[in-house]
């Protein structure tokens, strides 16, 4: 199959949006069903919302060590 540069482009681009799609995905479920202290987890949401892609990338490097443990979530 003799693919032009532009359908080989296209093709790359869906591919790094699904996955740029997922990392959001998987970071917003992650943020809604883990504890924080006091008002981080709406501050995490709305960063992972409203700066997608590297809201989600920021919560993976710094929001998961701001977690509480499930023992001791207030």
């Amino acid at each position: 199959m003799n693919l032009g540069i532009l359908e080989t482009a296209l093709i790359v681009i869906v591919i790094v949006l699904i996955i740029m799609s997922v990392i959001w995905l998987v970071a917003l479920i992650e943020i809604l069903k883990s504890n924080f202290k006091k008002h981080s987890k709406a501050i995490w949401l709305l960063t992972v919302i409203f700066v997608p892609f590297f809201g989600a990338i920021i919560y993976f490097i710094i929001g998961r060590t701001r977690r509480i443990a499930p023992d001791r979530a207030e």
